[in-house]
């Protein structure tokens, strides 16, 4: 599947559930998995179900609060990282720049953070959480 259809399916399905997200429900969940930009892009480069609907909905869903609208246990899981992240001046531009980067690209995804300390220790966060909220869907 073309990375880029998949980012912007991505992308698209972000908006709706944001859209949905209105309860402030805690999940209670605090996990930021491995808690490192690098490792979580190495573990997320071996999965072999990326781009399956499955994972892709993990992904959406996790990031943004839990609503009624959804009752799988991952959604919301990772919700209060993302949203400090996207909160974070220090955080603008690096998902775009993230977003360009092959899936296995550890490289490109740690260079783009290069100089932005702050938002490489919430983007851990959020990726750490992602990474581990999701692999058994994706690996």
């Amino acid at each position: 599947m073309n990375t880029t259809y998949l980012r912007a399916f991505l992308a698209c399905i972000t908006v709706f559930l944001a859209a949905c997200s209105s309860s402030s429900e805690d999940t209670g969940s605090t996990t930021n998995g491995v808690n490192d930009v690098s490792k979580a892009c190495a573990t997320r480069a071996t999965w072999t179900r990326a781009a399956s609907p499955k994972c892709i909905e993990c992904i959406a869903f996790a990031k943004v609060p839990r609503c009624e609208c959804q009752d799988e246990e991952y959604a919301g899981t990772c919700s209060a990282q993302q949203s400090a992240k996207n909160s974070d001046p220090a955080c603008e531009g690096v998902d775009s720049c993230v977003n360009r980067c092959a899936a296995s690209d550890c490289s490109c995804v740690d260079a783009c953070y290069a100089g932005k300390d702050t938002c490489r220790t919430l983007g851990a966060a959020t990726d750490g959480c992602l990474t581990a909220t999701c692999d058994a869907y994706c690996r």
